[in-house]
């Protein structure tokens, strides 16, 4: 909760700084497919340039120096032999309802 939370409020600074210059350089123009473009054009970049932000200025994780042993009498091996379909069939649906919703989204896009 706390990266979405930095990321919306760094966004939202994008975005005003880019709507301040969009608004005392470029909002007398006549170049109307200009002025559109150069619009989402500034959306796109208040939300890219603080998830890139984030990537490339995050200090890198520690690594973990413990180590683990596994002995090989405490490994099971199970066998499947496909009787168990509740979780492909849960995946399924999982898979079809976001195919609906991206679907969903593509639409409204085309239509706008």
């Amino acid at each position: 909760m706390g990266f979405f939370l930095a990321y919306s409020l760094k966004s939202a600074i994008c975005l005003a700084l880019f709507y301040l210059f969009y608004k005392v350089l470029l909002s007398r123009e006549t170049f109307h497919r200009f002025n559109r473009i150069t619009i989402l054009c500034i959306i796109g970049l208040a939300i890219s340039i603080p998830f890139l932000a984030t990537l490339l200025l995050s200090p890198s994780l520690p690594v973990n120096l413990l180590y683990t042993t596994i002995v090989p009498e405490e490994i099971e091996i199970a066998l499947v032999d496909g009787t168990d379909n509740g979780s492909a069939s849960q995946n399924n649906w999982l898979i079809i309802t976001l195919l609906i919703y991206v679907a969903g989204i593509c639409l409204c896009i085309l239509r706008n």
